[in-house]
């Protein structure tokens, strides 16, 4: 699975985050709303949007030997509040999330993320912010892209940008 980095200089750069292994990243989870299921005319978009995403969120802070989020930081732990994103989640019209076009799979830009991550909540917490947000979900690939995005918690300015496919 290939990984495009593409780093925007700002308060600190990618490199300083990941190095910096003292300074906290805040993980916010997985935002799944402008996630597409493609390929999976069977699919139940409402119980998936109802109680899914949000299992789907939890699955990946209650199995941090599974899901080594914080590792992959570099970090031993992470503080997270998926409060923001459930909620975000919860708001899904199910109508929406189900294509049958394979051109789903990649079809937000940095500037959709951007408008995402722009409306974020981050509570009263500053720093690093990390958010994964969901492109498509190809149960033909069996596989899933995403955006993996560091940010300035207060500033909402991206550290870093990275889509995986």
């Amino acid at each position: 699975m290939g990984l495009a980095l593409s780093v925007a200089l700002k308060a600190q750069t990618l490199s300083e985050v990941l190095n910096d292994t003292k300074a906290s990243i805040f993980y916010y989870g997985i935002d799944f709303t402008k996630a597409k299921l493609i390929g999976d005319p069977n699919a139940n978009p409402q119980d998936i949007v109802d109680r899914q995403f949000a299992g789907i969120n939890a699955l990946m802070l209650n199995e941090p030997k599974k899901y080594d989020i914080a590792g992959a930081f570099r970090r031993s732990e992470l503080q997270s509040d998926l409060s923001f994103v459930d909620k975000r989640n919860a708001k899904i019209d199910p109508d929406e999330l189900i294509s049958s076009s394979t051109e789903d799979f990649n079809r937000l830009s940095e500037k959709d993320v951007t408008a995402l991550v722009k409306a974020f909540d981050g509570g009263n917490r500053s720093g690093t912010g990390l958010l994964f947000v969901v492109d498509g979900m190809s149960k033909y690939k069996k596989a899933v892209s995403l955006w993996v995005t560091l940010f300035d918690i207060k500033k909402k300015n991206f550290i870093n940008r990275a889509f995986r496919r």
